[in-house]
């Protein structure tokens, strides 16, 4: 085993997960070693890069905020995993089991008769000194359903070899998305290694989540309705929640999606507003209702509350669920299991000093240094302070603070852990120390836990307890002593259901797919646009000879390329100017209306329907940037290097919009895209066409070749005519003919036939606003004679065309504030969500 382990030297007297004492291989281990060894030299390297590659097309991101701003970081995954051998994994089963219907038990009694309190099993201080216990959510427990419906553990093997709680995940616990990752890639990238190994599969968890959330669905429906409610791209895992939300089929909604009405919560899709049965959230408890809890909170729903208590909506966790991720409630554990389960706890947790005891508070302040120092606050963002590195006058004045009020501080032993197996910098085998995070959800008749979960390096203990160490992750296998069934989500649903063809969506979504639809087509524009010019630049025609730069500059000018003070002050149009200029609204991220502008529209916009769109689509629109691109300092080469970025770019735009005409089902996800697509390709054709031909330009034939080239329509026309260029044939290509797929016609064609597709909600006698306005342009363009039209007057004016060219401009325009008004505007939140009691009455 030399060449893997020539790096590894464990530690004498600490538990190693992979090596006995003697330097023997543990028998789960053997398998997995012999495999790695007999790789030839190179593969597993390659099977790291094949990895790394996965990972970057799916776009998979642990985003950190600092700052008020977000940075992406790639997730980072360990291929070497974390291996669990059967019997022992039946006794880590049995523990968490354990724990989770303890923890269950407890939340139940805290939030009802508190009898735990009131018999002194518990100090008062333990819930009132703790901001996660919630007042307004007490007897909101549900009746015949677990308090929660799935919760996560963090486990650490310290260096004896016992495993040991630090961490409980009770409100929304994350990871579960990371972990199918892991599960995902590592199946994939080492297959062979990976089936060798009986290693149990993680789908038959989430088909047990799956038939809970059903389960607690109210009101006896067979199908009811499901839905993920997220915080939005602003959180770190988001990643994960767009991941969990495809995986599980659950669409993923935000706060401004709901709205609660007559105590219910209802979602506004496009076809108006529809119940919500069960909501799995990824808000923390404080946020989730701005009236009842946390005042000025974006992320939550105002009534919702009000709701579950009305017994008329499930949560998964119900809010206030925090409550049991304080960790003072470890040391009350032993007790509360021989009490609530009349069990021993089977697994310990992490030592806790709790300074509400005098003498374990004058433990921590006289060897602070042994300690990480944590006020009771909100466990999602805690300030835990190392005493190690306190200087004197700080550890002077933390001592202070402590005696002042000593049950609202607690300390956290520093541990000592085993050792596993990790990847070096230099691929080879080194030790590493890492926590475990397994997964428990509710069942019938109990609960079950995920046979894997997420290993993660806490080389930082701070880092554990902070909960953040999403650093380096592994996947954990967990190994039966029998064969393994093949099991996926879509087994075992049998049950009949409708037929249905079209699916709703809501009307942020919609909203954001419109969006992101306009940023594409606005990207296309201007890459033809900026190509044709840089083509010119780098080419052998001289500059002074190109009459077409002009028109160009000046059409780049009018959609913001280009700065149209700047081309006023310098007549001539000088080529080092202009060129700087130009290369500047490509790379220049300050430029409003530039090409790096747009497509980092592209890439957010994107990010916040993450959920809606297929792994090829987000692999595409992934590769839609110019941030890893940089201007050459010698100006010729950076003029023919942007010409092929912005080739690479338009290439790619066109095979997004390949698997948009040919892979995506033809409903409202896909109409709201290309309607998007499509307003923004028929105003701006309008607007260049208006300023080639308004006013009259000096040279007819070279402005009518410009404008067939922006339009990738020159070939069509050429076959088609076979002669020179005339202004009725070329108008009549751009903006009347329904066969041309870049025409204005096209474009108000394929817009009446998405409207007529949108939801309608209840039938109606009349024609909607903006299908009548869509009607009114479609016509007049359809009237329209391009001889007539385009016949210039004494002056060579062409008014009739350049009135039509203003007069569908603003159709198009209030044509989208109808589409926004109709269906993407928020409907608000009612104030008055709840019902009198007594409306029936006389």
């Amino acid at each position: 085993m030399n060449r893997f382990f020539s790096e590894f030297s464990p530690r004498d007297n600490v538990f190693c997960e992979a090596f006995l004492p003697d330097g023997s291989v543990r028998d789960h281990w053997a398998m997995f070693i012999q495999s790695l060894e007999a790789m030839e030299t190179g593969e597993f390297e390659k099977l790291i890069l094949e990895s790394r590659k996965i990972l970057g097309k799916h776009g998979a991101t642990y985003d950190l905020f600092t700052g008020g701003e977000r940075q992406s970081r790639p997730w980072e995954l360990d291929l070497i995993p974390h291996i669990i051998l059967a019997g022992e994994w039946q006794f880590l089963e049995q523990s968490l089991i354990q724990r989770a219907t303890l923890i269950d038990a407890l939340l139940r009694d805290l939030y009802t008769g508190q009898s735990l309190v009131r018999e002194g099993t518990l100090p008062p201080e333990s819930i009132t000194a703790f901001p996660g216990f919630l007042r307004p959510c007490r007897d909101m427990v549900p009746d015949n359903f677990p308090f929660l419906t799935f919760l996560a553990v963090d486990l650490i093997r310290d260096a004896a070899g016992r495993w040991q709680v630090a961490n409980h995940f009770t409100q929304m616990p994350e990871g579960l998305g990371f972990a199918l990752e892991n599960r995902l890639i590592t199946s994939q990238v080492i297959s062979r290694i990976f089936h060798q190994n009986r290693v149990m599969r993680l789908a038959p968890f989430f088909i047990t989540l799956k038939d809970q959330l059903n389960r607690t669905g109210l009101f006896n429906r067979t199908d009811p309705e499901v839905l993920m409610l997220s915080a939005g791209p602003g959180k770190a895992s988001y990643f994960e929640q767009a991941l969990l939300s495809r995986y599980l089929g659950y669409p993923m909604v935000e706060s401004g999606d709901l709205t609660v009405r007559d105590n219910r919560v209802f979602v506004k899709m496009l076809g108006g507003l529809e119940p919500v049965d069960v909501l799995l959230r990824y808000v923390p408890d404080l946020d989730c209702d701005p009236l009842a809890l946390r005042t000025g909170a974006t992320t939550g729903v105002p009534g919702l509350i009000q709701a579950v208590r009305h017994k008329a909506l499930s949560l998964a966790n119900p809010i206030g669920a925090g409550l049991a991720e304080t960790p003072v409630f470890s040391k009350f554990y032993p007790d509360l299991c021989r009490r609530l389960l009349g069990q021993d706890l089977m697994l310990p947790d992490l030592p806790v000093n709790w300074c509400r005891n005098p003498e374990e508070m004058e433990t921590v302040l006289s060897h602070p240094e042994d300690f990480f120092i944590q006020e009771i606050s909100d466990p999602g963002n805690p300030e835990i302070l190392d005493g190690a590195t306190l200087s004197q006058e700080q550890k002077e004045a933390l001592a202070q603070k402590i005696r002042f009020s000593p049950y609202a501080w607690f300390a956290r032993s520093k541990p000592a852990l085993a050792e596993g197996l990790s990847l070096g910098p230099d691929l080879g085998l080194v030790p590493g120390q890492f926590a475990c995070r397994f997964f428990v959800c509710a069942c019938d008749g109990g609960f079950s836990v995920m046979p894997g979960g997420l290993a993660m390096d806490v080389t930082d203990m701070h880092a554990l307890y902070a909960r953040k160490h999403m650093t380096v992750t592994k996947d954990i296998w967990v190994l039966s002593d029998k064969p393994v069934a093949q099991v996926t989500l879509m087994g075992g649903m049998d049950q009949a259901v409708d037929i249905r063809r079209q699916t709703d969506l809501p009307s942020r979504a919609a909203d954001n797919l419109l969006w992101l639809g306009r940023h594409l087509e606005t990207a296309e524009c201007r890459i033809r646009l900026l190509r044709a010019i840089f083509m010119r630049l780098s080419g052998e025609v001289p500059y002074r000879e190109m009459t077409e730069l002009p028109l160009l500059f000046a059409i780049a000018a009018q959609k913001g390329l280009v700065n149209e003070d700047h081309m006023k002050e310098n007549q001539d149009l000088a080529l080092f100017p202009m060129q700087e200029e130009l290369i500047r609204s490509v790379f220049d991220p300050e430029r409003p209306g530039g090409l790096y502008t747009i497509l980092e529209n592209i890439r957010q916009t994107a990010y916040r329907v993450r959920d809606r769109l297929s792994q090829d689509s987000w692999q595409i629109l992934s590769r839609l940037t110019i941030s890893g691109h940089s201007p050459h300092p010698v100006q010729w080469i950076e003029v023919s290097n942007t010409y092929e970025v912005l080739d690479d770019l338009l290439v790619s735009l066109s095979a997004f919009s390949g698997l948009t005409m040919e892979n995506i089902t033809r409903g409202t996800t896909w109409r709201f895209v290309d309607m998007g697509k499509r307003l923004v390709r028929a105003k701006d054709l309008l607007t260049t066409v208006l300023t080639a031909m308004s006013p009259p330009p000096q040279n007819l034939s070279m402005a009518l070749e410009t404008l067939l080239e922006l339009a990738d329509s020159a070939m069509t026309y050429r076959f088609r005519y076979r002669t020179r260029l005339r202004t009725a044939p070329v108008m009549d290509l751009l903006l009347f003919d329904e066969l041309n797929p870049r025409s204005l016609a096209f474009q108000l064609a394929a817009l009446s036939n998405h409207v007529d597709h949108l939801p309608r909600g209840l039938d109606r006698k009349y024609s909607s606003q903006e299908e009548k306005a869509l009607l009114a342009m479609l016509t007049a363009v359809r009237l329209a004679e391009p001889a007539e039209i385009c016949e210039p007057d004494m002056r060579g004016e062409r008014q009739k065309l350049t009135r039509l060219i203003r007069d569908t401009d603003l159709g198009l325009a209030d044509f989208s504030t109808m589409i926004t008004q109709h269906y993407l505007s928020r409907i608000p939140t009612t104030r008055h969500f709840s019902s009198f009691e007594d409306r029936g009455r006389p």
